[in-house]
């Protein structure tokens, strides 16, 4: 029994196992992009669910800053209005506040003329 092989047949022949290979190697790879693709899946599910509790928390700190700016703007009306009221407050606790330097120098040179007159006491004595 001979068996003879022409150049044409052993290309033909590679070609076919090639081929197998190349099959075999595609049925792998679709099998971990089926895998990998379920992953991802699951990931991009999580980040949707953290998308939307993000999103509700956003939401609620908004109205948490609109209600402190609708507030900051009540008291700075308030203000506002009540700014006369204010400078005559001030105006109260600024004159207080001369008078009681007023009184503090006066009692202070009586302190001084009385401390001159003591040491002048003093000083003719001896």
């Amino acid at each position: 029994m001979n068996v003879s092989l022409n150049l044409t047949d052993a290309l033909i022949i590679g070609l076919i196992v090639m081929t197998i290979i190349l099959v075999i190697y595609l049925i792998v790879l679709a099998a971990r992009l089926k895998e990998t693709l379920r992953k991802v899946d699951d990931i991009l599910d999580d980040a949707n669910r953290i998308s939307k509790i993000a999103a509700e928390k956003t939401e609620v700190i908004d109205g948490v800053i609109d209600n402190a700016a609708d507030t900051m703007m009540g008291i700075v009306e308030t203000v506002h209005e009540n700014s006369s009221l204010i400078g005559k407050v001030a105006s109260v606790g600024t004159g207080a506040a001369a008078i009681r330097s007023h009184r503090a120098k006066k009692r202070s040179r009586k302190e001084e003329a009385a401390f001159s007159r003591a040491n002048a006491r003093k000083s003719r004595k001896r």
